[in-house]
């Protein structure tokens, strides 16, 4: 959960894969909106958005799963 009073924020998620194959997809889940995002294709992910207050922010992978191939990811946050 991310502890933010209501307002729009700029988001950078950065990932780093471990391995390109198979190229994982993973879907970001930002309050009640759901993103999905392909690393391997665009390591960046920015976007401005509006949050509600104390809005969660949650990564999941889909399929095709990493198959223990490592993805690492850095989100920086900041208020417009």
């Amino acid at each position: 959960m991310f502890r933010n009073p209501e307002g729009i924020y700029h988001l950078e998620f950065v990932a780093a894969v471990e391995s390109d194959d198979p190229s994982q997809r993973l879907t970001v889940h930002i309050g009640n909106q759901a993103y999905t995002w392909k690393p391997s294709g665009n390591p960046e992910m920015i976007m401005d958005l509006h949050l509600d207050p104390n809005t969660t922010i949650f990564i999941e992978s889909s399929k095709p799963p990493a198959y223990g191939h490592s993805i690492d990811i850095c989100l920086t946050i900041n208020p417009l």
